[in-house]
């Protein structure tokens, strides 16, 4: 027995002893393929990836950063602008960008959605960089003057819905009258429980941790459909919500893994490998809202 196989071993026997040798931890010393992509143990880190360039904005800071994506030099110019959830879509909007010639702006920053106003009565950091993150990133997109924003609906947890709903309609309001219309993804289905500790379990099962289309829809942990209807009352002919819905679930539920790839990261984030897999799709949809809205 070589040395290398002593320790692999030696390692899986001490996994055994501590009562630890999960099918995660069998998998990464064994080396074993689960047949999709990411997989479990990669999927956390399957994201977009920005080099060595600083992008994304931490949840307790306030400062506007941003990238540029797709064709740097395309004749459409698009700011992605909010939260971890609408920068889940970057991967798919640089494919698309490079595909279609838009240039790709993003401006995201965590656990802070795209509005305007305060967020509630606690003034935390989180909640006062947010708000002052948002009055810059209006201002900002302002100067920029692109032919629309994008950003992907999303009811967070622990804010107050009617609040950040309306003040999505107030930011959206305010960059529609300087000329700048509004493309809204859908949210993306939740599942019921994080998706990566349902595959530790058993990663080669991944059936068993899909999510019926009920409670993927349900309104309670997705953003309602009649407050996108609310939203598009407001803004009329200068907002288009796309769905994104039939891009993860069918009439028998919402499978995490099809066609060889996983597409969550936990109970509501999307894989980068997932969206690059639809930006086609995404694209044509895109493409759609933007000749509706005149961008």
């Amino acid at each position: 027995m070589t040395r290398t196989s002593r320790l692999l071993a030696l390692l899986l026997a001490a996994a055994l002893l501590a009562g630890a040798c999960s099918s995660d931890v069998m998998r990464r010393l064994t080396g074993s393929d689960v047949g999709y992509s990411p997989a479990p143990w990669d999927a956390k880190d399957d994201e977009i990836d920005y080099g060595d360039r600083t992008c994304h904005q931490h949840k307790d800071e306030s400062e506007v950063l941003t990238c540029e994506f797709g064709d740097r030099d395309g004749d459409v110019h698009l700011v992605v602008v909010g939260d971890s959830m609408t920068e889940q879509y970057l991967p798919a909007m640089d494919a698309i960008g490079q595909e279609r010639g838009w240039r790709i702006t993003g401006m995201t920053k965590s656990a802070c959605p795209f509005m305007s106003g305060r967020l509630d009565e606690r003034r935390t950091q989180r909640n006062t960089s947010c708000e002052a993150w948002n009055a810059a990133a209006v201002e900002r997109i302002r100067e920029l003057r692109p032919d629309a924003v994008v950003n992907a609906l999303y009811l967070m947890r622990g804010l107050d819905h009617e609040t950040v709903r309306a003040g999505l309609a107030r930011s959206l309001s305010t960059l529609a009258d300087a000329g700048i219309p509004a493309v809204l993804l859908d949210q993306a289905p939740r599942t019921r429980e994080d998706v990566i500790e349902c595959l530790e379990e058993d990663p080669e099962q991944p059936g068993r941790c899909a999510t019926p289309l009920a409670d993927a829809q349900d309104p309670s942990k997705v953003w309602p459909a009649a407050s996108s209807a609310w939203l598009l009352q407001r803004l009329g002919d200068r907002a288009r919500v796309v769905a994104v819905d039939d891009l993860l679930c069918d009439a028998d539920g919402c499978p995490v893994v099809d066609q060889g790839v996983l597409r969550y990261r936990d109970d509501h984030h999307l894989t980068a490998t997932f969206v690059r897999s639809v930006a086609p799709r995404l694209g044509d949809r895109i493409a759609q809202a933007l000749a509706a809205v005149g961008g």
